[in-house]
This record gives structure tokens, sequence and C-alpha cells, in this order.
């Protein structure tokens, strides 16, 4: 199991937490009561009883500087707000004109026919929201242009 997919429960609970032994008592937790670890690629930590994992999220977050001063510091909550309002300008964009738009987590789903205006809306939403935190700049279009994000991300680990 790729070094991406095993981490992945790393980042989503050092950015859960407040703090750092907060995220390691929530790393244990998932090791200790997953059902299926080696589908979810805990089984690693098995085979590595001396694992520390206050020193992992360190590690991770060291690899991973230009996040890290928002690791372990509970900014889930923020994400999840500004998350949730590209998602209402979009749905909101759509409703009014009659189009069914469902959203699933993070995703949007429409007919195919509206993809060009769903990216230019997502685009739009994305800046408006976020040009109030920061001043970086992404392109929704070309993150939909990628083979696969799999693919994409592997080329960073």
């Amino acid at each position: 199991m790729p070094l991406l997919i095993r981490l992945k429960f790393v980042l989503l609970a050092s950015v859960n937490a407040s703090d750092r032994a907060t995220a390691a008592q929530a790393v244990q937790k998932e090791i200790n009561f997953s059902d299926n670890k080696d589908d979810e690629g805990l089984s690693w930590v098995n085979d590595e009883p001396d694992v520390d994992l206050s020193e992992l999220i360190e590690a991770f977050a060291v690899r991973h500087k230009p996040i890290k001063k928002y690791l372990c510091t509970g900014i889930r909550l923020k994400l999840q707000h500004l998350d949730s309002l590209i998602a209402e300008r979009v749905v909101n964009h759509f409703t009014s004109k009659g189009i069914p738009t469902l959203c699933i987590h993070d995703s949007l789903l429409i007919d195919n026919k509206h993809s060009t205006e769903l990216v230019n809306i997502m685009n739009t939403a994305f800046k408006e929201i976020i040009s109030e935190y920061t001043s970086v700049s992404v392109d929704i279009v070309s993150l939909m242009k990628m083979t696969t994000w799999y693919d994409t991300l592997m080329k960073y680990e």
C-alpha cells in the first residue's frame, strides 16, 4: 500500500486535532478500532511496534512544510465552513436556474451538459470566498484535467 494512502489518516487527525497529543490519540484510536486494517493501510503500524505516533506526526508536518503551521490547530471547522460557503454559492446559482445539483461531501453532481458552467461557477465561488483569506490562486479546470488524483499525488511520494 502506498505511503500516501497510509498517511492519509495522520493528515486528517492532524487537521482535526487542536494539539499534537490529541492527534496522536486519534491516530492510535483509528489503528486500534479499524475493522479493515489491511484495506485502510493500517497494518504497517502492527509491523512496526516501536512507532512513536507523536514523532510520526512531527515527521509528517516537517515533510509538508507549506501546511505545517495549520496542523494540530483545530482548523478543520474553519476549512469545512469555507467549503460549505463555496458549495452553497454553486448550488444556489444552479437552483436559481432550475438546474438540479446534488452535493455529496465536497463533490457536486450535475447533468454533464452543465459541466463547463459548473467549473466556471466553482472557480468564481472559490476565488470570492478564499480571497478574503489569501491571495493564492487555484484554477479548478487544471485540477479536473488530471488523469487521476492518485497518479498526480504519487509524484510527491
